[in-house]
């Protein structure tokens, strides 16, 4: 059981989608297709280039919820925390953090932010606040905290779209170059393999501190208080529902509201928190 689940209708908008909702990706991976589809079917064998060998695409829609570890979300290739190595199962390149924490976990090889065949263009970000907050003049400690949206240009830029015409009732911010804008204990949660991610400027998770490890069962930290969770249930769905991936099956898979959940929900769920 989860606090944060996604919605009957984004449920349905998820099982609607097919092979219509292509779009073209600048510098992305030969013979894979992207678009808003539900993934799946058989990874391809990069056969040329820098990842000569590995695979990518396969994954699937309701596989592209990772937690709050860079590292995670991902559908095949080696395990663990480190990105070196891996393979691509959305068809994207993992997140460079930045230099405040680099080579975190392996990801020296897709560094730096601004490299110029990264799938989708440079590193990006948008600033994200809660309208609703704004609105009422909120006084609550947290509530007006800025959330951004982080990842390649083209996948933020198609978000912040996104998120203006969802329901959630956003203020989203001009696209930006990254240039390394966020320390890592600030990441809310990761997404599509951890190429995309939603960081939050009140939270301080110092588990994903580079002295810590995921491997070492470093516990996140709680959601900070007098954050708006509503507000923020819903970027996680319209973001899970509407990034942009590879292509595959039209075939949705089994839909698990576990997937969706933020990590930090189900640890405090289970009474670990």
């Amino acid at each position: 059981m989860s606090l944060i689940k996604t919605s009957t209708n984004v449920e349905r908008q998820l099982e609607k989608r097919g092979s219509k909702y292509r779009q073209s990706v600048s510098g992305g991976i030969d013979g894979v297709s992207y678009g808003k589809g539900n993934g799946g079917g058989s990874p391809k064998t990069i056969s040329s280039g820098k990842f000569l060998g590995r695979q990518a695409g396969g994954a699937r829609r309701d596989q592209v919820w990772g937690t709050v570890f860079y590292g995670s979300g991902y559908t095949y290739s080696n395990g663990g925390s480190s990105v070196a190595g891996r393979g691509f199962p959305f068809g994207y390149w993992p997140m460079c953090p930045g230099l405040y924490a680099y080579p975190y976990y392996g990801s020296g090889e897709f560094c730096p932010w601004d490299a110029s065949d990264r799938p989708g263009g440079v590193m990006s970000y948008a600033q994200v606040d809660c309208g609703a907050c704004i609105a009422a003049a909120s006084t609550t400690p947290n509530s007006l905290a800025a959330f951004y949206i982080v990842g390649d240009k083209e996948s933020v830029n198609d978000m912040a779209t996104a998120l203006k015409a969802s329901s959630c009732n956003a203020n989203v911010g001009a696209v930006t170059d990254f240039n390394d804008p966020f320390p890592i204990e600030q990441y809310l949660q990761f997404y599509r393999a951890s190429s995309f991610a939603l960081a939050l400027s009140s939270y301080q998770n110092v588990a994903a501190n580079i002295s810590y490890t995921p491997d070492l069962g470093q516990l996140p930290a709680p959601i900070p208080d007098g954050t708006n969770t509503t507000f923020l249930s819903c970027l996680n769905n319209t973001i899970g529902s509407q990034l942009l991936i590879a292509n595959g099956s039209d075939s949705l898979g089994v839909w698990g509201a576990g997937h969706v959940a933020l990590f930090w929900t189900m640890l405090w769920i289970v009474g670990l928190m």
